[in-house]
């Protein structure tokens, strides 16, 4: 298992299955993950949902909770869609419980660390709809950059909305991490115990379509 100052990100267990979807069925998150009709997700999709979740190869997903209390958080997944490329996705979704200190912005500054240091990806990408500015924020404070927008692709409470594509490459990440270093503040990983699971992201689940990489902050 990996920890953050706050969190602890697991592996995922089948009992974890019951928090994911009432997160994805609360009504302030999925209009952020979802590019599908906006309804209910019943236990057809969630035997889908974890089927893929198992037997993904391609996609590690990390369950967060509170490091204190084993609280759960969120889902965090980071896809490794092009090995050749070494060019990797990421998405996360947190409880509406969660939001507004901080714990979106720990997890997602470890994972991006992960990807570049741990699994020497070359690229990590992410797509975010427009209509989420607090999401774009944090992308950007975490050096992701803006490289196109599907205009108007999403149709969301009421009216279009653009999807942004984002990603930071390696000497980006690289650059960063001179200047925090520079700085006084290296950041490492803590890795005291590793523990993995592979799984598929929300992106797609027998055609019903999840944009593969929402915050929720």
């Amino acid at each position: 298992m990996f920890k953050t100052e706050r969190l602890l990100l697991r592996a995922f267990k089948e009992s974890d299955m019951d928090n994911i979807m009432e997160l994805m069925n609360d009504e302030r998150v999925q209009p952020l993950i979802s590019t599908d009709y906006i309804a209910p997700l019943g236990p057809a999709y969630a035997q889908l949902f974890k089927k893929n979740l198992l037997e993904n190869e391609k996609v590690i997903t990390f369950i967060l909770e509170t490091l204190d209390t084993h609280e759960f958080v969120g889902q965090m997944n980071l896809a490794v869609v092009n090995r050749k490329n070494r060019d990797a996705e990421f998405s996360i979704m947190t409880s509406p419980r969660w939001w507004n200190i901080g714990f979106g912005s720990e997890a997602t500054a470890w994972c991006v660390d992960y990807a570049f240091r741990e699994l020497d990806q070359h690229r990590l990408s992410l797509s975010v709809f427009g209509g989420n500015p607090r999401a774009i924020d944090l992308y950007r404070r975490m050096g992701f950059k803006q490289e196109g927008v599907k205009r108007k692709a999403n149709w969301n409470h009421g009216k279009w909305e653009d999807i942004v594509f984002m990603a930071i490459l390696d000497e980006e990440w690289e650059s960063r991490q001179k200047e925090e270093k520079d700085a006084g503040g290296w950041v490492t990983l803590q890795t005291p115990e590793i523990e993995v699971a592979e799984s598929q992201m929300w992106r797609e689940v027998e055609g019903c379509t999840r944009t593969p990489n929402s915050m929720s902050i």
